[in-house]
């Protein structure tokens, strides 16, 4: 999860605000072909979190 959060085709996904093929295709791999939007979900969910994590650590002030 936190690969494909991190990973290239998730973030070209972000920029163009749609799945591109190659991320659909990653999502296909990992998830299956009945599970790409529970997938999508997920890796936005594991994103969320670890953007949250990574404002945490930044010093205040």
């Amino acid at each position: 999860m936190r690969a494909l959060a991190n990973g290239p085709q998730f973030w070209a996904s972000l920029r163009q605000r749609a799945l591109t093929d190659a991320y659909r295709g990653e999502l296909h791999d990992v998830f299956g072909p009945e599970n790409i939007a529970a997938g999508h979900v997920a890796v936005k969910a594991e994103h969320a979190r670890m953007q949250a994590l990574s404002n945490s650590r930044k010093p205040k002030g």
